[in-house]
């Protein structure tokens, strides 16, 4: 009989019996989350094995999206006429959200097919995103920095400082750091340049 009593409690949790309501019911629910967060660790690597994942849509632009950054469930994107704007993902699609000018679409005689291949893209042509700081370059050979702002219930870009990197090739690469208090851009003609953010909104070649 003894032997039967022992088999019989095998794989049970030892604590059952033992403990008080409230613990017990705080046991329960925590195997039933455990429970669920292995479903769903299941489910998601089903979807990505079979390309069943899903998407939504976080904005709808007026304008071609030539580039975009994401930090922290935030979205910088540029467009192809040179302006650029923010919005949370995971909410609500935010229609013709609003777009800050920054960068011109073209800039005569310069051809940007070394850095887009056959497709001469236009507007902004590199753009970071780190926190509370976006930097965007354009064909300009300029970098700008924007202060990400609230703009109803949605976000916008609002401009703080005008960097020089080149003034004769557009800017193919632009990175901030983790803090957005630095940031680094080159440019085609193989200019690099570093800038620190100073006291207020003034920023300094590095």
């Amino acid at each position: 009989h003894a032997e039967r009593s022992r088999v019989a409690g095998e794989g049970a949790d030892p604590r059952e019996g033992l403990e008080d309501p409230d613990t017990a019911s705080l046991y329960a629910s925590l195997r039933s989350r455990a429970s669920e967060v292995e479903s769903d660790g299941s489910k998601t690597v089903e979807r990505w094995r079979t390309g069943g994942c899903t998407s939504s849509v976080a904005v709808a632009s007026t304008d071609w999206v030539r580039r975009m950054a994401y930090d922290g469930g935030r979205v910088a994107f540029g467009t192809a006429s040179g302006g650029v704007g923010a919005c949370r993902v995971g909410g609500e699609p935010v229609q013709g959200p609003k777009l800050t000018p920054a960068h011109p679409r073209t800039v005569d005689g310069q051809d940007l097919a070394p850095l887009h291949g056959a497709y001469d893209g236009g507007g902004v042509t590199a753009l970071a995103l780190a926190g509370q700081v976006c930097a965007s370059g354009g064909r300009d050979g300029i970098v700008k920095i924007h202060r990400v702002v609230g703009e109803g219930s949605g976000l916008a870009l609002e401009t703080v400082a005008t960097l020089v990197v080149s003034p004769d090739a557009p800017i193919s690469g632009v990175a901030l750091d983790a803090a957005g208090t630095s940031v680094v851009a080159c440019a085609m003609d193989g200019s690099v340049r570093a800038f620190t953010a100073g006291a207020g909104d003034a920023w300094v070649e590095a």
